[in-house]
């Protein structure tokens, strides 16, 4: 049996903009058939994309198989990934109805929903042991949500800098695909300095072993990325999508860097997006007038400063998507954010 941990609901901006990040009740799971567990994630308004994030202990088990669908009625259940923890890991392409269609790790409905059904069927190892699932995420957007009045900045986190290893992509044999993995190799290497466990401190190839997706061919599926880091024992990681800038500085003011998808064109400063120019950077903090400072895998070099608004426009083209990778315990940001409130 899946062993499970209860988590709360946690909604933000409203019912009717979001984005939100409903942590999952997974004790509220229900059995169905054959061993399989369903539980219908409810959003707090109308959403049309949907990412997941889950943690595995990596030390029983071999993984979880995981499905989804709009809770309306006529709706196919959707394969999101077939995840083992040792290997090998894939998404599932060509998953499509006249309800919603799968891309890479992404949900898309084709018209708004307020729920989504999860189901997910554990894998047993070579011994019969089920995987034990820790923590269930979904990161719910709405892609067309109602104009919003613009908050002021949190300035106490300019100025502030943090000190994650500085690794480029670039310097591994297939480097040029590999930002996401970087970053979170970054990311827990800056946690393997401020906690003292060099056990977190995970090099790149050991990353993209541990998150590349086989129908993908790659290493940017969002969801691998954050399971790998939340296999790390005393860490949480999820996938998440911010409302803007203001929760970027919330979150570096409690000293947590933040993984971050974005145009890498349009962070430089085009007015549009090159051809697949989807890449990930590891915000660690802002200079003393607000301008946002980047671990960069892309340069060699590492340490970026760009430009405020040029991270708004980029940053736009990915929902505002994010990693979060932080220890439990680590008190988070207060308000009503869509993160986990829990410490």
């Amino acid at each position: 049996m899946l062993s499970l941990a209860s988590l709360a609901l946690v909604s933000t901006l409203g019912a009717s903009s979001g984005p939100w990040l409903a942590p999952v009740d997974v004790q509220k799971m229900e059995s169905v058939a054959g061993p399989r567990w369903k539980v219908v994630a409810q959003a707090p308004g109308d959403f049309d994309e949907a990412v997941l994030s889950y943690a595995l202990d990596p030390k029983q088990g071999k993984g979880i198989r995981v499905f989804v669908r709009p809770a309306v009625d006529g709706a196919s259940l959707l394969q999101l990934a077939d995840y083992q923890t040792e290997g090998p890991r894939t998404s599932v392409s060509h998953q499509a109805d006249s309800f919603a269609s799968v891309d890479t790790d992404t949900v898309i409905l084709k018209n708004p929903g307020r729920a989504l059904e999860i189901q997910v069927e554990p894998v047993a190892d070579s011994e019969g042991r089920l995987p034990s699932l820790k923590e269930l995420y979904v990161s719910f957007a709405n892609t067309q949500p109602a104009p919003t009045a613009q908050r002021e900045p949190n300035k106490t986190a300019w100025g502030k800098l943090m000190e994650p290893p500085r690794r480029a992509q670039g310097t591994y044999v297939g480097g040029g695909v590999l930002c996401s993995p970087t970053s979170v190799s970054m990311a827990l290497g800056y946690w393997a300095g401020t906690l003292k466990r060099q056990e977190l401190d995970h090099d790149v190839p050991s990353v993209q072993r541990g998150v590349y997706d086989v129908d993908y061919n790659a290493t940017g599926n969002w969801s691998f990325n954050a399971a790998f880091a939340a296999s790390q024992p005393g860490m949480r990681a999820y996938v998440s999508r911010f409302r803007d800038l203001r929760d970027l500085e919330d979150w570096i003011a409690q000293g947590v860097p933040v993984a971050c998808s974005v145009s890498y064109g349009m962070l430089k400063g085009k007015d549009k997006r090159d051809p697949d120019d989807g890449h990930l950077v590891l915000l660690v903090g802002f200079t003393s007038t607000g301008d946002p400072v980047f671990n960069d895998p892309g340069r060699n070099v590492v340490r970026m400063t760009y430009h405020r608004a040029d991270l708004e426009r980029a940053w736009k083209v990915s929902r505002n998507t994010v990693y979060l990778i932080y220890p439990e315990g680590w008190k988070v940001p207060s308000g009503d954010g869509p993160w986990d409130h829990t410490n």
